[in-house]
């Protein structure tokens, strides 16, 4: 008899530490960002731990293509942003969304050099500029609006011989400040982690916009906890942080 109850006993604390344990483990919302977005996903994120401080937010950046194909795949990410609103719109089709895609921002391409000269198409054809970094055009959107960007200057050649490319947009910024490359052609949002050189909007006549959208995966853990982030991303908070970083709105 001591030995039965010694066992329920000892069944009864297994179950209250495991129960303690789960009530312990905060709920996590998973998202897959394109790498413009760092700066303002990590205000995002601090303005949701504001609201919200038991809940946890875990951010993947990297290029809008590959992050789309990891999502068809089944990677269990609650949210995506995309760079390119046709990357949703895919995987919606596809049936790989929970609800609709919906545009949040329209992004700008810049060149950039750590020179405190001014910037141009021009000067990027000189002899010391030897390198010049964007992302991969093959699933990076900046990458592809930098590629149809220098197909419209005069000397175009000479700018493709000087390309490098990242894995994303910023890879790309990364090999201009480590010096690998001279220049970059890369996101306006992505200005706000330097503080040298100089920078010039890219003409948008030059490219397609670089309309952005987010969707809700098919596979979404917490629906409610994934709409909660999306109010603030488009509350004017969320809207005021975005313009702050250079982008432009809907």
């Amino acid at each position: 008899m001591r030995a039965l109850l010694l066992r329920v006993l000892v069944g009864m604390l297994v179950v209250a530490v495991t129960m303690s344990q789960g009530a312990l483990a905060a709920p996590v919302l998973r998202i897959a960002a394109a790498s413009d977005l760092r700066p303002v996903g990590t205000k995002w994120v601090e303005r949701f731990h504001q609201r919200y401080p038991d809940l946890q937010v875990d951010i993947v950046y990297g290029s809008s293509g590959k992050l789309s194909r990891q999502i068809e795949q089944g990677a269990p990410f609650d949210i995506f942003f995309s760079a390119d609103e046709r990357y949703p719109a895919q995987l919606s089709a596809m049936g790989h969304a929970h609800g609709m895609p919906k545009r949040y921002a329209k992004g700008r391409l810049v060149l950039w050099w750590p020179r405190e000269q001014d910037i141009s198409w021009q000067t990027l054809e000189q002899a010391d500029v030897r390198h010049i970094a964007i992302a991969h055009p093959d699933h990076a959107p900046y990458g592809q609006r930098a590629q149809q960007a220098i197909q419209y200057q005069p000397h175009a050649s000479i700018l493709v011989d000087k390309l490098v490319r990242g894995e994303n947009v910023a890879q790309a910024m990364q090999y201009v400040v480590s010096g690998a490359a001279d220049a970059g052609i890369v996101a306006r949002s992505l200005m706000s982690d330097t503080s040298q050189g100089r920078f010039v909007l890219v003409d948008e006549s030059l490219h397609d916009p670089l309309w952005q959208s987010v969707m809700l995966t098919a596979q979404v853990s917490d629906a409610a906890m994934a709409d909660a982030f999306l109010e603030l991303v488009f509350s004017d908070e969320g809207q005021a942080l975005l313009q702050e970083f250079g982008f432009d709105l809907p």
